[in-house]
């Protein structure tokens, strides 16, 4: 096992490669990832805040009793 991580990039066949391109450490890319649910969440919180003196007005109208 030593001995295959001290190997160079250039002697090593063409599936080692590929699998080790496929196997690095993390499968995801988090930052473009996290960026993207960022700027996803920007409207609906925006809406929201626009909005929720009527959400807050309907919860309460529809919990009283009578």
């Amino acid at each position: 096992m030593c001995a295959q991580s001290a190997k160079s990039a250039a002697s090593a066949t063409l599936p080692a490669i590929r699998s080790s391109q496929r196997l690095r450490g993390d499968a995801f890319y988090w930052g473009q990832l996290m960026a993207g649910a960022l700027l996803g969440s920007i409207p609906v919180a925006l809406i929201y805040s626009f909005f929720v003196k009527y959400y807050v007005a309907g919860l309460t109208a529809g919990a009283v009793k009578g």
